[in-house]
């Protein structure tokens, strides 16, 4: 999944919105693996686990994560 600034921003507020009175969100609604590229090239990796763990990976090149990716 690619998703750039602008679109995590317009995600963020549609959740804010969406979730007016509910006082958390479910670990299960975050959950997942999220891939940002920025304008220098270099691609961010976050992936949210179940239980509320993360890992981030940060590549030189958009290429250099595809590479890293078992095949």
């Amino acid at each position: 999944m690619r998703i750039n600034f602008s679109k995590l921003f317009l995600i963020s507020c549609l959740l804010t919105a969406c979730g007016q009175g509910k006082s958390s969100i479910n670990i299960s609604e975050m959950q997942g693996t999220y891939l940002f590229v920025y304008p220098s090239g270099e691609a961010e990796v976050v992936i949210i686990n179940p239980d509320s763990t993360y890992k981030k990976d940060i590549y030189r090149t958009y290429d250099e994560f595809q590479k890293k990716l078992p095949s």
